[in-house]
């Protein structure tokens, strides 16, 4: 089975939107679908484009030290 991760990076005041909660629901039936095991998904909260992204950094790192994943699902929005 492969390995996935998700990344999300949203806008501060949408983190507790519908869309939010449907794109992490998206990401979760995407790995279902496909039947790839769901490791972790990161999500960014960001109040501009210069904000910090912590989670992607830690995304990043975890694949290069861990190889965590096999599959990376990104949606980034609010901007």
């Amino acid at each position: 089975m492969k390995k996935a991760v998700g990344y999300i990076k949203v806008r501060k005041d949408r983190v507790n939107s519908q869309l939010n909660q449907l794109v992490v629901e998206g990401i979760k039936e995407i790995c279902k679908r496909n039947n790839w095991e769901l490791v972790q998904i990161y999500q960014d909260k960001v109040t501009r484009r210069s904000s910090h992204k912590k989670e992607s950094r830690k995304l990043f790192t975890d694949m290069k030290i861990n190889n965590s994943a096999d599959v990376t699902i990104i949606f980034c929005f609010g901007e």
